[in-house]
């Protein structure tokens, strides 16, 4: 018996690792159709090729509001090794992808039935919740800078499950330095550190809490005396609000002078909803308008709206089953969602996109699976035949409708890979003015060369059912 049950969890680990391969192929390929936009990778590497080390990091010290040293070393360093490579770059953030799938593996334990059903739900969730798209699948360099956060933060969820040792404590600053030197909203991986060890939440204990807090008191340091810039002002993007798409920044000042509190107010609400119920978009409640002023609404939509509900009233449920039966990994996992959703939902105050709360949907990703998993795990103990089949035709649905969003990621690769083509050919002789430095011409013309030269389907030729039925960048 023992041995079949090996065999069992075994088979279905398997399983799990054939999904992420099966998946990784189809993504990989249309990532490495993307080349380079023009839009801040041409000044990124015109900046990494002139500058020296010390110069670089003289001019992240002389004060920005952009503070991520993390993330410009890693890109100059490859650049300094291989070029402004395509193949280079875009292998190493599928490496960081297949670093997120494998965290995931290891964090919901496929080796039953159960697990292995939870891990599909949720593994459909993490690349097919729509914040997860912008850091995913980019045409920057290295990738949006909350990929390499997206790794931080959940090797810090997986090493809470060990026990207290110095080796944690050890890590958790690690992971905590290199979060918030990486990108600004890497605050959150040490906050996540300093709530569990100030609640006893895993391993962590109250010398990580203090060891995490004296890094970010550093951080702050070094921030508050480099930083030359003024704070953001109330008004600091366009955004959207209510109904309407990019509202610019006078108009908000027209409607909101003297209440920025309440645009703020706005900002970290829709951040907060975005990621459970996959509305509002951007700030725009596009389900709200199409129920009140009758507004166009496409499958992939309606999609999104009944998967995300559904998937946020079963975290519920399985939620308050964990806290009433005093489950402890239950209710850790419930608490340090409550932090994450909450700070990644303030992070948003200025302004609101889809990607800001994306480390908030790699979690929810994970409450998902875990939750997936309960509850397929507890039909068993519904005796009611009828009420039974109703649990399992509903779990089975919402599997198939985050495959389904999984799927959708493949296409969204394939779009990008199409626009950035589009950027270089049609987009490039209106907006950009040309250069008399003749490494920037040069620069600009090989990358411009080899995106025109690819070959790519047109979004515009697919079958008006792949426009309906996924959600396309086109």
């Amino acid at each position: 018996m023992k041995t079949g049950d090996a065999l069992t969890r075994n088979t279905w680990h398997r399983l799990a690792a054939l999904q992420v391969v099966a998946f990784g192929v189809c993504l990989a390929y249309w990532y490495y159709q993307i080349e380079f936009s023009y839009v801040d990778a041409i000044a990124t590497f015109d900046r990494v090729g002139r500058q020296s080390w010390p110069d670089m990091f003289d001019e992240i010290l002389a004060g920005s509001a952009e503070f991520r040293p993390a993330q410009s070393s890693m890109i100059k360093a490859v650049h300094d090794l291989v070029g402004p490579s395509v193949v280079v770059f875009r292998t190493l953030e599928l490496a960081l992808l297949s670093g997120i799938a494998m965290l995931f593996v290891a964090l919901l334990r496929p080796r039953s039935e159960a697990t292995w059903f939870g891990f599909t739900v949720g593994f459909g969730c993490l690349f097919g919740l729509h914040t997860a798209r912008p850091v995913f699948i980019s045409a920057l360099p290295m990738g949006h800078g909350l990929l390499v956060v997206s790794v931080l933060f959940l090797a810090t969820i997986l090493l809470l499950r060990r026990r207290p040792s110095l080796a944690l404590d050890g890590s958790a600053l690690v992971l905590s330095l290199l979060a918030i030197l990486q990108y600004e909203a890497g605050v959150i991986v040490p906050v996540v550190w300093v709530v569990a060890g100030a609640l006893h939440l895993g391993g962590a204990r109250w010398r990580t809490a203090v060891g995490v807090l004296l890094v970010l008191g550093l951080y702050a340091t070094v921030r508050g005396l480099t930083n030359s810039d003024p704070l953001p002002g109330p008004f600091y993007n366009e955004t959207g609000l209510l109904f309407q798409e990019n509202v610019t920044v006078a108009e908000l000042q027209e409607r909101f002078a003297g209440r920025e509190w309440l645009f703020h107010g706005y900002n970290i609400l829709a951040t907060l909803l975005t990621v459970p119920f996959s509305e509002p978009r951007a700030g725009v409640f596009f389900a709200v308008d199409a129920l009140f002023n009758g507004t166009p609404v496409k499958p992939w939509q309606l999609v999104n709206w009944v998967t995300s509900a559904g998937s946020t009233v079963l975290i519920g449920w399985i939620a308050v089953g964990w806290w009433r039966s005093r489950d402890v990994e239950g209710r850790g996992l419930i608490l340090i969602g409550v932090v994450v959703l909450s700070l990644n939902a303030a992070l948003g105050y200025l302004y609101t996109r889809d990607r800001i709360p994306a480390l908030a949907g790699v979690y929810y990703a994970l409450l998902l699976g875990t939750a997936a998993g309960a509850a397929w795990r507890r039909r068993a103990e519904i005796r009611d035949t009828g009420r039974r089949m109703m649990l399992t035709a509903a779990l089975v649905v919402l599997a198939i409708g985050w495959t389904h969003r999984g799927a959708g990621a493949v296409l969204w690769a394939r779009d990008i890979a199409w626009s950035v083509k589009n950027e270089w050919t049609d987009r490039y002789d209106r907006l950009v003015a040309p250069s008399n430095d003749p490494t920037t011409h040069a620069l600009r013309e090989e990358f411009r060369r080899r995106a025109t030269q690819r070959v790519l389907p047109n979004p515009a030729d697919d079958p008006q059912w792949m426009r309906d039925y996924f959600e396309r960048k086109h």
